[in-house]
């Protein structure tokens, strides 16, 4: 992962620490972490059907179903991560890329830039929001050596 724009304070490193175990649940392929980031009664609007789903049991389920469409690993990386947090509110952004082969032979080849809001409450625990922009380029071929996003994306 790199770090772009980062401080040493308490709430800096809860958002840093969520974005590393959700790179970690990602090539673990363990939908759990990913979901109990979410609020309890979070409320996800998806590109599939079901288009609308509550609730962390119906983010495991999605996660554990995009999972389930790789054949083998997944390729999972995060680069530019920028992190600013003031009390127990931050904000983060950060680029990754997905890569990895589809059960039906395509393989997958995406940066996305995410921007998250994560409440780093010692409270209650950090949990985030997430909203993407994606690009991808389909291939039938596996990934060939590592790409990274042109600028702009």
């Amino acid at each position: 992962m790199n770090d772009v724009n980062d401080t040493n304070d308490d709430a800096v490193q809860a958002i840093r620490d969520l974005v590393a175990e959700r790179v970690r649940a990602v090539k673990a392929k363990d939908p759990e972490p990913l979901a109990h980031q979410q609020a309890d009664d979070i409320i996800t609007f998806d590109v599939l059907p079901p288009l609308r789903s509550h609730g962390v049991d119906a983010v495991a389920e999605k996660t554990q179903a995009w999972f389930d469409g790789y054949d083998g690993d997944i390729d999972y990386d995060v680069r530019e991560l920028a992190v600013t947090a003031a009390g127990d509110l931050g904000f983060c952004s950060f680029v990754y890329h997905v890569g990895g082969t589809l059960v039906s032979g395509d393989a997958v080849d995406m940066w996305c830039a995410p921007r998250s809001a994560a409440g780093a409450s010692t409270g209650r625990g950090a949990s985030s929001t997430t909203t993407s922009r994606c690009r991808s380029t389909p291939r039938r071929a596996r990934r060939s050596s590592d790409s990274s996003p042109s600028s702009g994306e």
